[in-house]
């Protein structure tokens, strides 16, 4: 597994981080990633479970400079939230369209070139 704990971008950009535990409040969708689930978990490791949400088959959360907090998440809205869902999700290999999460004044467009690096 690739170091998740910091990554450095090509260039002078900013260094993003993945975290376990997150302060979510207030973020919201603020843009879309397709990307296979066993790359994210092949890159990132495994997802945190979201047990508040019923719809969440799990989500990554990364720190950005300013402290900065952004989710990569994948809902699978009506369908119960089962253990065997979730296992063959993140054995697919097929994109899937993923939701970034962040507050309104965060640098979105920053972020998903730095998780499109981390992924190539």
């Amino acid at each position: 597994m690739q170091g998740w704990l910091a990554h450095l971008a090509n260039g002078s950009d900013a260094v993003f981080r993945r975290v376990t535990i997150a302060k979510v409040a207030g973020t919201s969708k603020q843009g879309e990633l397709l990307v296979a689930p066993s790359k994210l978990l092949q890159v990132f490791g495994q997802p945190t479970a979201e047990s508040w949400d019923s719809e969440s088959l799990g989500a990554f959360y990364f720190q950005g400079p300013n402290d900065e907090v952004f989710t990569v998440y994948y809902r699978a809205y009506d369908v119960p939230n089962t253990q065997r869902l979730k296992k063959e999700f993140w054995a697919r290999s097929a994109a899937a369209a993923f939701s970034i999460g962040a507050k309104e004044e965060a640098n979105v467009a920053e972020f998903k070139g730095w998780l499109l690096r981390q992924l190539a």
